[in-house]
């Protein structure tokens, strides 16, 4: 379930960032409400907290808070140099490499215990 959480983040956050793109072409303030990625987007929210919500049933929330914003945080980091021309640099490729070892201390310290 966590890793759907993780995966519904990611997808909500690219949908949302896709639609707002394309509604600012629009002249209307409602025109976000029309846009499909916005839709998309609210869609995976949902499916983010259902899926977080049956996790934490099993997993202590530290960690699961960790891996669900750390791992859409790398998901997101290479995507956007993809899908919106990002610049993925070698300080963020750092940051990332660091971030998978603290939720790996993480879920190290969960299974110890």
């Amino acid at each position: 379930m966590l890793l759907l959480a993780v995966g519904s983040n990611a997808v909500a956050n690219i949908a949302f960032k896709r639609a707002v793109i394309d509604a600012s072409k629009e002249a209307s303030r409602l025109s976000l409400l029309l846009e499909p990625w916005f839709w998309t987007g609210a869609g995976a929210s949902a499916l983010l907290l259902i899926s977080y919500l049956l996790a934490l049933r099993n997993i202590e929330l530290d960690v699961a808070y960790a891996v669900v914003t750390t791992g859409s945080l790398l998901i997101l980091a290479a995507a956007t140099p993809i899908l919106f021309h990002g610049e993925l640099t070698l300080t963020k490729i750092t940051g990332m490499a660091l971030a998978v070892s603290g939720i790996l201390m993480l879920v190290y310290s969960q299974i110890e215990t």
